[in-house]
């Protein structure tokens, strides 16, 4: 059984996906920016004859650190296995619990059948 968190009662949005986008964006917007702040602030008077980088520069600088280092400590493979191997460990009636759980939306109250026995 494959675990559905958005039932065809609550399809996903046009604007949650678009939120989503302007999130990623923003995100990278702002690590480019720290990252060419920190490397401009610092780099330049610690090693001599360095020049500061530009924004683009920052976002290259950032995807050579994914590409070396694997990634900003977040390792979503293994997760993904561990998540199957509960998901296939519980018993049906948790598995619906935790799916209502999962698609309540923030701000709604619990119904009985979402609290743990």
């Amino acid at each position: 059984m494959r675990f559905n968190c958005c039932p065809p009662s609550r399809p996903r949005s046009v604007l949650r996906c678009l939120g989503g986008a302007v999130m990623i964006a923003a995100f990278l917007f702002l690590f480019g920016a720290v990252t060419m702040w920190l490397w401009n602030a610092l780099v330049p008077h610690i090693f001599m004859g360095v020049r500061p980088i530009e924004y683009f520069e920052a976002l290259g600088l950032l995807a050579l650190t994914r590409i070396l280092f694997g990634g900003f400590g977040c390792r979503p493979h293994r997760f993904g296995r561990d998540a199957k191997e509960r998901w296939s460990a519980l018993t049906p009636e948790e598995r619906d619990r935790l799916q209502s759980r999962f698609c309540r939306r923030p701000g709604e109250a619990e119904t009985p059948t979402d609290k743990p026995a």
